[in-house]
């Protein structure tokens, strides 16, 4: 009896601990952005004193193969960067080769470089990301070409 009663309770446990596993991970492959974009790199000010917003706007190019990219400039205020870059679901990561220790990242020329929040659907690549102090904000808005 009791031999009968441990299986009952050992299937019951595994019955109910199947219907409290979580949602299964998402299984959809990460389209790699490739190929050469174009579109436009907009960087957003903050002043803290009184709360203005200045913007500055420019077109850009970039151009990626492999884990290697190329910033293309059209416009003397964004550095034609290049370096190296990786990704999973939500980030993408920059490292330009460029960058010497001294460079203000947040003075002209501007550098593709850092972590960005990005979305991907094989046209469309956009990616932005802010300062610690929320007062600057960079967004690139590209289109596959």
């Amino acid at each position: 009896m009791r031999k009968h009663l441990v299986y009952v309770l050992l299937s019951a446990t595994m019955g109910l601990s199947s219907c409290l596993k979580g949602p299964e991970p998402d299984s959809t492959p990460v389209i790699q952005p490739q190929g050469n974009f174009a579109g436009q790199f907009t960087k957003i000010h903050r002043n803290v004193l009184n709360n203005k917003r200045d913007t500055v706007k420019l077109n850009i190019q970039l151009k990626l193969t492999g884990n290697k990219y190329e910033a293309i400039n059209t416009d003397e205020r964004h550095a034609a960067s290049n370096g190296a870059f990786e990704y999973n679901r939500q980030f993408i990561v920059w490292y330009d080769n460029t960058i010497t220790t001294a460079a203000n990242l947040n003075l002209p020329p501007y550098h593709l470089h850092g972590q960005f929040a990005y979305q991907f659907d094989g046209t469309n690549f956009s990616f932005s990301a802010s300062d610690y102090a929320d007062t600057v904000k960079y967004v690139y808005a590209l289109k596959k070409q």
